[in-house]
């Protein structure tokens, strides 16, 4: 009987306790949770901080010109803190960011430096360091107030989803808070961030390279316009904004650091003039980097080995021969070691910037850190010279083959 009453003392212990709550626990209500965060030069402050809420998280009602899934609330302000403490009082609840999917820096921001706010989001224990860094050709707040899509509501889900779509296009790059942090404070590779912008009917018909159907976002011939678009990176030496990659530049940076799943090219066609073949393309093997020569002009060869498949298929078409196979890789080829050089030219000679990481192979000829520091391969790799040579298998065209 002893025991009995033992065991149901400890029972009923267990159910005040658990009955009782803590007077310091806070619900999930009592919160406003960010899905994204913008930041873009004051006009009367140093700063605009915007903050981006789900209207069925629980923010606070008020007109927006935006989907009715979200709202974005702004303020001037002289540091992220201090805007979110205003915004704090404004909304009458205490703000968290464990939700947040994106930050959005303004390119104007962004060319002045980042390092302040990297150093700050990183040190937010509220930040994901998995949220994707965007650099905005247009300004911040404008980004997140045309954050809209008929086929999803806008949420950090909704951020996931158009930022994955680089695993099948190529034309972007998975960028975090993490990756650009450490980049700032790494000798072998230089930051990057994902290139967004709000597209509007005027860029859309007037911002594009024809011979090579290269864009920047917001420069995609689509429509509706007035929506968000991410394709590029935004090149950076040091924490300041330096440049920006296109989507076919950006496939060669996937190619040559080995993050590419897949993309689609089109080429001339070998066999027939004016027209063109569309291809998907896969890394067969990684790339391999070597750095040779570490005087004054750094040596740096690249060799890329490509998997390829015919997507354009017309009757009678010459390429779906497979004795003329090896002529249509030959075109691969050429085209790819070409574009693939431009990239390389232009990160070295125009932005001076390592954002491929050749420093993790120049590294390992230095026999001691002082070396290596003392060599300053950062400001070197503008005197770099390239030798690319890829090599591509293409599956045969016959159709069905992979049924």
């Amino acid at each position: 009987m002893k025991f009995k009453y033992i065991a149901l003392t400890l029972i009923l212990l267990t159910f005040a306790f658990l009955l009782s709550g803590c007077d310091d626990a806070k619900s999930v209500d009592q919160f406003s949770y960010v899905i994204a965060l913008g930041l873009d030069k004051g006009e009367t402050n140093k700063l605009k901080l915007s903050l981006q809420f789900p209207i069925s998280g629980g923010s606070e009602g008020g007109s927006s010109s935006q989907s009715s899934s979200s709202v974005t609330y702004s303020v001037e302000c002289i540091s992220i803190e201090d805007g979110i403490n205003q915004m704090n009082n404004y909304i009458n609840k205490p703000i968290n960011l464990a939700h947040c999917g994106v930050i959005v820096f303004s390119e104007e921001l962004a060319e002045e430096g980042l390092s302040t706010f990297a150093y700050t989001l990183t040190n937010t224990i509220e930040v994901r360091p998995d949220t994707n860094i965007i650099v905005s050709r247009s300004p911040a707040e404008k980004y997140l107030k045309n954050a809209t899509s008929p086929l999803e509501e806008v949420s950090a889900r909704y951020y996931d989803i158009i930022l994955s779509s680089s695993e099948f296009t190529g034309y972007t790059d998975d960028m975090t808070l993490s990756d650009f942090f450490y980049s700032l404070n790494d000798t072998t590779k230089e930051p990057s961030a994902i290139l967004g912008n709000v597209s509007t009917s005027q860029t859309s018909k007037t911002n594009s390279s024809d011979e090579t159907n290269s864009y920047k976002a917001g420069d995609t011939p689509i429509s509706p316009s007035e929506s968000i678009e991410n394709s590029g990176i935004a090149v950076f030496k040091g924490d300041k904004l330096v440049g920006e990659l296109d989507n076919i530049e950006t496939m060669c940076y996937l190619m040559v650091t080995n993050r590419l799943d897949k993309c689609t090219i089109t080429i001339p066609n070998p066999f027939q003039e004016s027209e063109t073949i569309d291809l998907q393309l896969t890394l067969r093997n990684n790339t391999k980097n070597t750095v040779y020569s570490l005087d004054t002009n750094p040596y740096v060869e690249v060799q890329v080995s490509m998997n390829a498949q015919i997507l354009s298929m017309t009757e009678n078409a010459e390429y779906l021969k497979d004795e003329n196979l090896p002529i249509l890789e030959e075109a691969v080829n050429s085209y790819l070691e070409k574009i693939i050089s431009s990239y390389l030219y232009k990160t070295s000679q125009e932005y001076h910037s390592d954002i491929s990481g050749f420093a993790k192979e120049a590294i390992k000829k230095f026999l001691t850190w002082d070396q290596w520091i003392s060599y300053n391969w950062h400001d070197n790799y503008q005197n770099c010279f390239f030798k690319v040579t890829v090599d591509t298998t293409i599956r045969s065209g016959r159709l069905f083959i992979d049924a």
